[in-house]
């Protein structure tokens, strides 16, 4: 039995992920939404941050079913992941080694897929969807907890509180 893009998106990739990479997948497979520029921000921060993001999957939104099918019909059995950049020479065309520490296994058989078992996020969450011009709407009652300037972490992702000459229209500002 094969298992159509949203299953094998919903069921088998997004529960193997942590909490902070199932959190890039919102407006995609009926989650609500996140814009692009958004998606790559975070994923770029929880890179930097060192988790093995897949540049192409969960940072791009590409379905992962078909991005695996296509890795492997190219011979692919590992893939670098986001950290590395790109794994080919702009130039020859050839594949660049990488970090295999650090790679991304090319696979759509649902057992290389468990499910995720690392540590769970603190679950208080002020940061809400894009704004726009880097910016994030505040949630969760945030203007009476922080002040302009004020850092907040959330989802390994670093942010501060922006103030605004309109009350309660506050933002934060990822920190880049």
């Amino acid at each position: 039995m094969s298992l159509s893009v949203t299953e094998f998106c919903l069921n088998v990739y997004l529960p193997s992920k942590s909490p902070e990479i199932r959190a890039l997948f919102a407006g995609t497979y009926g989650l609500p939404g996140k814009m692009l520029e958004d998606r790559v921000a975070r994923a770029k921060a929880l890179s930097d941050a060192g988790d093995i993001v897949d540049p192409n999957i969960d940072a791009d939104g590409g379905d992962p079913l078909s991005v695996m099918q296509r890795r492997a019909f190219y011979g692919y059995i590992n893939f670098p992941d986001m950290s590395q950049g790109s794994n080919v020479d702009p130039v020859s065309g050839k594949q660049i080694l990488y970090d295999p520490s650090y790679s991304i296994k090319v696979s759509v058989a649902p057992v290389d897929y468990p499910p995720y078992s690392g540590p769970s996020p603190v679950g208080v969450f002020y940061v809400g969807q894009y704004a726009g011009n880097g910016l994030y709407n505040v949630i969760n009652g945030a203007e009476k907890r922080f002040k302009n300037g004020d850092p907040w972490t959330e989802n390994g992702i670093a942010y501060t509180f922006q103030t605004t000459v309109i009350p309660d229209y506050d933002f934060w500002k990822i920190d880049r």
